[in-house]
């Protein structure tokens, strides 16, 4: 036995051994650090260690089978023992065995310092001299590296609750989910991403599952740099997957606490999910709702009544459901066919019932708010959307819809402030974007808006669909006319959309009034607009008769639409006739001429009808009143759309050095049309050099755009 042993001495069969144990050590090692980070196989490892084990046998025999001589590689039995250099040989091998030690030694410093072995709140202390405290952060959606997909719940679950608890730290911008997981599956750089979505730091992790078993590694990265300033890795037995989710969650949160500022909200347990199949149909239908399409949206609808099918108890998808009924409304802002007094009816009890489960919910207060808006009471929705911000700072949705309901109350330059807000929320997300690129047109914002356009394209690929609507708006506010009408037209062709009103106000920037009856249907205040306007006043009389003859409308109806008929009637006696119509009518700011968007005002025409008739007592109450309406709605950034009604006041004033000034800047900006240069208030600058000037400029640039369409020019208007 003895000598057995001294031959296994002799041969080096015991430093083999230690050396490639030494070695698989190592190879383990660095297969466990390199594998997460090319999304290799969850077999991987395993197969490596198979790998190893069954190798270990082979190199013993190879060493007592073979012998490393000056002449190469011999057997052990053809070399005679006076010749033999096993000695220097196992020398080689101690040597050999040092530098191995000295590489795991290097291997687990990696392991633990740079891939989140380390005390996490020791990292913490050495990441705190990297800068911060951070005011930004996306959560990418964790990877899962298991082979199972189904652990896909798994993953994004965790990235979810991160978000979600992340979310509620007042102080810090969390990028929307919409946003953040647009990534997945991509392999961007983070550099990139936290240009995309304008944030100062990254969380992105890993999921891998191994039997019973689950590892989870996070870290968060300066998003400028690209440096760690913070990692770990959780292991722990998969036994509750909701329970380890919201522990691991809260766990990571805790621990980069240190880099933010502000406090983080105590969480609520009420809307945890626990039913994976509930939780994707919800992440479905918040897909589909996101599209804002009618058809989207009926699938968005059904995602989340399979959701509560799943989880009656799951107040989030009661939140979603009613969101889809009231986007699917057939309102102006909707998308839908859901008439609206149904859509509103449909999603309040739904509304109710999530308040029932979850009184904290964020999201169901945002649907209130909706609900609100959809029914025309904003002051209300206001308040509902404020609480849901309070509860969840970085709900995005909700700053887009209060934002919607400032816009309800005027308030045009906070409802801007929020839109801002939910785009840089979720800057990757299509309302956010086609809200402001149109509000930003309304306050002569062109670069602004064409950004936004921009942005849009990028994320739809081709800017179709009722997006492109924003070009034809963009093009018309830079002065291109004729290439507005035709995007309008190409529109409005291969959409199966509504898109006809666009094509409309592009013909009548042209000055094609009678040409847009024919894109006209069905709706009888644009027809009355067009003949109006084209001079046809039998045609827009027996509209505004049939308009009347509905019980429902209210008693001043007939009296102001009389005004309208009278501003465009040439014939004295039938102008006469219509002024009669037009009595105890309130021409206060409370009264029914004053009761309209600052966008949609016409209180000047009346204003001409008094001018002209002579009735001057009443033409300077009106006159006094809309200037109080313009001092009261410009500041609000209406001073667009006010324009051609402080034009219009001026000139009655006879104030016409500030009614030129006022044209000269509207000509600039490209903000007057035909209409207002062949309008009866017009008419009163004839003969004025300034105004006549002003006036062939703006008619040369219309005729040129309606020459790139091949229509005849437009004859100046007669003194």
């Amino acid at each position: 036995m003895n000598n057995l042993f001294e031959e296994f001495k002799r041969r080096n069969i015991f430093r083999v051994g230690i050396a490639y144990l030494v070695m698989a050590w190592l190879v383990l090692q660095v297969g466990a650090i390199v594998a997460p980070a090319l999304s290799l196989p969850e077999w991987t490892l395993s197969f490596i260690i198979f790998i190893l084990v069954t190798g270990l046998p082979i190199a013993l025999i190879f060493a007592w089978a073979f012998e490393m001589t000056p002449q190469g590689l011999k057997r052990t039995q053809e070399v005679d023992l006076t010749e033999s250099v096993t000695a220097e040989t196992g020398k080689k091998l101690n040597r050999i065995i040092i530098g191995i030690l000295c590489l795991a030694v290097v291997a687990l410093l990696v392991d633990r310092f740079v891939f989140g072995g380390a005390d996490p709140a020791e990292k913490d202390r050495e990441a705190e001299d990297a800068g911060g405290p951070y005011e930004s952060i996306a959560v990418l959606p964790f990877v899962n590296m298991s082979d199972d997909t189904a652990q896909d719940y798994f993953s994004d679950g965790i990235s979810e609750e991160l978000l979600n608890l992340l979310a509620k730290q007042r102080g810090l911008r969390v990028a929307a989910r919409t946003s953040s997981f647009a990534y997945k599956g991509h392999n961007k750089d983070i550099k990139e991403i936290g240009q995309d979505l304008n944030v100062d730091t990254v969380l992105e992790g890993s999921v891998r599952k191994s039997g019973p078993k689950i590892r989870i590694t996070a870290q968060l990265i300066e998003a400028d740099t690209g440096y760690h300033l913070w990692s770990n890795t959780y292991d722990r037995e998969l036994n509750d997957i909701f329970a380890i989710q919201d522990e691991i969650s809260e766990a990571i949160v805790g621990a980069l606490q240190v880099h933010f500022n502000g406090e983080t909200a105590e969480p609520t347990a009420k809307s945890k999910v626990t039913n994976l199949e509930a939780y994707n149909a919800y992440l479905k239908g918040q897909h589909n709702l996101q599209k804002r399409n009618k058809e989207a949206l009926y699938l968005a609808l059904s995602n989340f009544d399979l959701a509560i099918s799943y989880d009656p108890t799951y107040a989030p998808a009661y939140s979603g459901k009613a969101d889809a009924y009231l986007l699917l409304a057939d309102s102006g802002s909707s998308y839908g066919d859901i008439p609206v007094e149904q859509a509103a009816m449909l999603a309040e009890p739904v509304i109710e019932r999530g308040l029932e489960l979850d009184p904290s919910l964020a999201e169901v207060y945002a649907s209130k708010g909706l609900l609100l808006n959809t029914i025309d009471k904003p002051s209300q929705a206001v308040e509902a959307l404020t609480h849901a911000i309070e509860l969840s700072p970085n709900l995005s949705r909700a700053y887009l819809w209060r934002g919607l309901a400032y816009g309800g109350l005027y308030e045009r330059q906070l409802e801007i402030k929020d839109m801002e807000t939910a785009n840089l929320l979720d800057p990757l997300s299509l309302p956010p974007l086609s809200n402001l690129l149109n509000r930003y047109l309304d306050v002569g914002e062109i670069d602004k808006a064409q950004q936004k356009f921009d942005d849009i394209g990028r994320l739809t690929g081709d800017k179709a669909d009722r997006f492109k609507v924003g070009e034809v708006n963009i093009l018309a506010k830079r002065g291109e006319l004729a290439q507005s009408y035709q995007v309008a037209l190409d529109l409005y062709e291969a959409s199966d959309e509504e898109l006809w009103v666009s094509v409309v106000f592009a013909l009548w920037r042209l000055g094609e009034f009678e040409k847009s009856v024919e894109f006209i249907s069905g709706n009888s205040f644009f027809q009355y607009r067009a003949w109006l306007l084209s001079g046809q006043i039998e045609k827009a009389d027996a509209i505004r008769e049939d308009f009347l003859a509905d019980p429902e409308r209210p008693p001043e109806a007939r009296a102001i639409s009389a005004m309208y008929m009278a501003y465009h009637e040439t014939d004295p006696e039938k102008f006469a006739a219509y002024l009669s119509e037009f009595k105890d009518i309130d021409l206060s700011l409370d009264g029914p001429i004053f009761d309209e968007r600052p966008d949609r005002l016409n209180v000047s025409s009346i204003a001409y009808v008094f001018h002209r008739a002579g009735r001057m007592d009443e033409l300077e109450t009106v006159l006094s009143n809309l200037q109080s309406y313009i001092d009261l709605y410009k500041p609000k950034g209406y001073h667009l759309d006010l324009l051609t009604e402080e034009i219009c006041l001026y000139i009655l004033r006879g104030q016409h050095q500030e009614a030129l000034a006022l044209i000269r800047s509207g000509l600039a900006k490209n903000e007057l049309r035909y209409a207002f240069f062949t309008s009866r208030e017009a008419e009163l600058l004839n003969g004025n050099e300034e105004f006549e000037e002003l006036r062939r400029d703006f008619m040369t640039h219309l005729n040129a755009e309606r020459a790139k369409l091949g229509w005849a020019p437009l004859e100046l208007p007669t003194n």
